[in-house]
């Protein structure tokens, strides 16, 4: 009935202790993953400091993880935002100074970055896979072709 308990201590919290609790739980895993802590050891350390059953203590720490690889993905979007714009200004500056060489390279890096280059060519290459179809051939004949190709001598 452990389960039971914390589930009546759950249910008795209002939603801002909730979300309080939760977000002190994923603060503490950050700090563990910060560290160098192993999942093990972070469901460990989560079950021993809370007393929350192992299903959630694993549940906090994926959670824990998604976020991080949001704010991440978020955090390098921004960055190549900023790379892209400050690209733009480069180009427009290089251009409206008569640098046309450099100004070329410019804008080939930012169409990259864009995404919008043109698809490299491709090689397509295609397998072809030849069988024969012996069944019109009787017995005898088989016999004797296989024959005929184990000894081309003959």
């Amino acid at each position: 009935m452990k389960g039971a308990k914390g589930l009546q201590v759950i249910n008795s919290m209002s939603k801002t202790e909730l979300k309080e609790k939760r977000r002190e739980y994923i603060e503490f895993t950050r700090t563990m993953i910060g560290r160098g802590f192993t999942y093990t050891q972070m469901v460990d350390a989560i079950r021993q400091k809370y007393g929350v059953a192992v299903r959630q203590a694993k549940n906090y720490v994926k959670e824990t993880k998604d976020q991080i690889r949001k704010e991440l993905g978020e955090e390098q979007e921004k960055d190549r935002a900023d790379v892209v714009t400050k690209l733009w200004q480069l180009y427009r500056d290089l251009y409206a100074s008569n640098q046309l060489k450099e100004a070329a390279k410019v804008l080939d890096q930012y169409i990259k970055l864009k995404g919008m280059e043109a698809p490299k060519t491709m090689a397509i290459m295609q397998k072809t896979e030849v069988t024969h179809d012996y069944s019109h051939l009787s017995p005898e004949e088989i016999l004797e072709l296989t024959t005929k190709l184990s000894n081309p001598n003959k």
